[in-house]
């Protein structure tokens, strides 16, 4: 694979909200300086995410799928086209992330090792049972389309698995991701644990604007390469692992389109302080949640569309609208 010579990544700035610049705005000139800066700023795309504490920033005009976000100036560039796995380990800053852009070339597995680091417009075509791995702070994953996961190792099939805080995962297509008979393996669009092997919660997790779709599988046969859950995420206190410190805590999943078929769509297990808002839950698997009694401060808004076939949403609804993603 060609990949041309680093360069300096220009950072996008990080923003508040309008209405805050209009208070400045009002106060002294100062302020109203500023309020039109910002106001700039924000039709210039920038966003930042919701979550308290998170820090990475995602294109506000970026649209589904490769090629739905800009190259910006300085990123490290793929050039042609690969079967090959690709592993990245150099990263930026928090202020000046480094961005690795595949301009819509075909890859294999990418495993991300690092912090403050974007991967974006990758054809991933999987070389195993992982589209994505990313384990580091402040990790992008954007505008890629995953496909050809299949059989290997211990048997999870995932489009993308990470570990860390400051993950943002938005506007990739994964769909029909799985190749051949899965099997016995646990299928899941995207997952996440803590375990002695992984240690470290992940925190300030902004998950937007992806479509996971899978066939349908209303018999639970095995050998359909259905997903089970497009969010699988476990915390240090999930009974199901052992090992690891640290909370997981912070998340918003907004803004996607999911089609699973088996138990749930979004199975939450110890973690925290969770939005669900505005996303399209297209499956017919036996509920649309499961939030165990580890996790608090879930919300799941009444903006949610349900247009599959679930047998229950499994938890309460809470009413009115989720919070705007600037």
């Amino acid at each position: 694979m060609s990949l041309s010579c680093p360069l300096v990544v220009t950072p996008k700035p990080s923003i508040g909200r309008l209405d805050v610049a209009r208070w400045f705005g009002s106060h002294t000139r100062k302020g109203a300086i500023l309020a039109g800066m910002i106001g700039l700023l924000l039709l210039a795309g920038m966003v930042v995410s919701p979550s308290a504490g998170a820090t990475v920033t995602v294109a506000g005009n970026a649209t589904l799928g490769v090629g739905g976000v800009v190259t910006p100036v300085g990123a490290i560039k793929t050039t042609s086209d690969s079967s090959s796995a690709m592993t990245i380990t150099s990263g930026g800053s928090q202020s000046s992330p480094k961005v690795y852009d595949g301009q819509g070339h075909t890859v294999g597995t990418i495993t991300v090792k690092g912090s403050w680091i974007t991967v974006q417009n990758f054809n991933i075509r999987a070389t195993g049972q992982y589209g994505v791995y990313s384990d580091g702070t402040g990790i992008t994953i954007q505008n890629n389309d995953i496909k050809g996961i299949h059989t290997s190792g211990d048997g999870d099939l995932n489009a993308i698995t990470f570990f860390g805080n400051n993950t943002t995962i938005a506007y990739n297509t994964a769909i029909n991701f799985v190749s051949g008979d899965p099997g016995s393996s646990h299928t899941d669009a995207i997952q996440t644990w803590v375990s002695s092997s992984h240690p470290t919660g992940s925190s300030n997790v902004t998950i937007k604007g992806n479509k996971f779709s899978g066939p349908s599988n209303p018999s639970r046969t095995a050998s359909t390469p259905s997903i089970h859950q497009c969010v699988m995420a476990e915390g240090v206190g999930s009974a199901a692992n052992t090992g690891g410190s640290g909370p997981s805590t912070n998340w918003l999943i907004a803004d996607n389109y999911f089609h699973d078929s088996w138990n749930q769509c979004i199975k939450l297990d110890d973690i925290d302080n969770v939005t669900v808002t505005r996303n399209e839950f297209a499956g017919d698997s036996d509920h649309v949640m499961e939030v165990t009694s580890a996790s608090s401060g879930f919300k799941y808004y009444s903006d949610n569309k349900v247009t599959g076939s679930y047998g229950s949403v499994g938890i309460t609804i809470t009413p009115g609208s989720g919070p705007t993603i600037l």
